[in-house]
């Protein structure tokens, strides 16, 4: 699943609901399917996350660099 600004205008004037629905996308995308694996949500977000999430990874853009050509790679 891609959401893109899942928390576009809901942070600065919601701070709860905010957080809520980034620690439920987590619990979602940890939470393995009857096959025994687990989904991947890559969430587009402007803030970096408010605390460290086991099993998440970020990769952080800067406004200079939209883009991330920089993102580590799989050889």
């Amino acid at each position: 699943m891609i959401i893109d600004s899942p928390l576009a205008d809901l942070g600065a004037v919601d701070q709860a609901t905010a957080l809520r629905l980034v620690d439920t996308l987590i619990d979602v995308a940890g939470d393995p399917s009857s096959d025994g694996y687990a989904c991947q949500v890559i969430a587009a977000i402007n803030d970096p996350l408010p605390h460290p999430c086991p099993g998440v990874r970020e990769i952080p853009v800067d406004t200079d660099n939209r883009f991330f050509d920089h993102a580590p790679r799989s050889a």
